[in-house]
């Protein structure tokens, strides 16, 4: 694992496996569409976390990461804060028809109760609030990170797909664009702060072997980086030669093994204000690549007759 220079380095706990059924001590949520490959790739993502040590016999992560004392010593001058209590690693919330796409959304870390299957209850709350018009998570809080998100997910689909996108979609529309993608998270634990628990950079460097790993196994054809952290960790992997318009950056990547060209989309947080500008940039250019289409589309029915 990496490490900060010249600190001392925990060594690695034995790993361990789960024991029974297709993916041990996580239920899917009843709501959420499945299909066995979705399974499939869940259960060797669990299998990983296992092999690295941080699934021992359900020991919470603060025990079995080995960098743990290194992610949670805190910045100079700040009182020391314990690790939250009986976290586990993050299952991706992977869509049913994810192994059609291949497109593949990285978050900073979860806020949530840190059990395995935060992400896919995620999954299957938003889509339950989509079904009936919301595009806040909660009501109270007014969180939009989830409707923001799938919309962003919703263009770079459109552009892949050459179809026009919208700048705010109907809530309901999200639905499919959420069986069609997946999200994994940059850091796996909830990170050292207040506020909206921004990651230290040392969490994402310790994490980005996981992230790694978890990449390895989706294999995705795009990957679309939301703030800061997603966006580090993946250039250190991968060295993009980014290309900023209004914010949004794109690149394409041959770092990874499974395919020669990985399209990168990076844009802010979505609880940045500049996440509005570089979205709307990268919906312009899901339809501009689809006006293009359809007069290609256009001339070559005129060129038959």
């Amino acid at each position: 694992m990496p490490a900060d220079p010249g600190e001392p380095h925990r060594a690695p706990r034995p790993a361990g496996r789960a024991t029974t059924g297709p993916l041990p001590g996580v239920r899917l949520p009843e709501r959420l569409a499945r299909s066995d490959e979705q399974v499939r790739l869940l259960a060797r993502v669990q299998t990983f976390f296992a092999d690295q040590g941080l699934l021992v016999e359900e020991q919470p992560l603060e025990r079995c990461c080995p960098a743990c004392e290194l992610c949670w010593r805190p910045p100079r001058g700040r009182q020391p804060v314990p690790p939250p209590d009986g976290q586990q690693p993050r299952l991706p919330a992977l869509g049913a028809a994810y192994p059609q796409t291949r497109v593949a959304l990285v978050g900073m870390n979860s806020r949530d109760d840190g059990r395995q299957d935060a992400e896919l209850r995620a999954l299957a709350h938003s889509q339950h609030d989509f079904r009936h018009g919301h595009a806040s998570h909660n009501d109270e809080k007014r969180s939009y990170f989830h409707y923001r998100a799938a919309s962003t997910l919703a263009a770079v689909l459109a552009l892949r797909d050459r179809q026009p996108a919208h700048e705010r979609p109907a809530p309901h529309t999200l639905i499919p664009v959420l069986d069609r993608c997946a999200r994994l998270q940059a850091v796996q634990c909830s990170p050292w702060d207040g506020g909206r628990r921004s990651p230290m950079e040392r969490m994402g460097r310790n994490c980005q072997p996981y992230l790694a790993g978890q990449l390895e196994i989706l294999r995705p054809d795009a990957l679309v980086l939301l703030g800061v952290p997603p966006r580090r960790s993946i250039e250190r992997l991968t060295q993009p030669q980014w290309t900023t318009v209004d914010g949004l950056r794109t690149a394409s990547t041959d770092r990874f093994a499974w395919n020669r060209s990985v399209a990168l989309y990076a844009l802010p947080h979505p609880a940045a204000g500049s996440w509005h500008r570089a979205h709307r940039a990268l919906v312009r250019l899901a339809n501009a690549n689809a006006n293009a289409n359809a007069n290609a589309s256009a001339g070559a029915r005129s060129a038959q007759h």
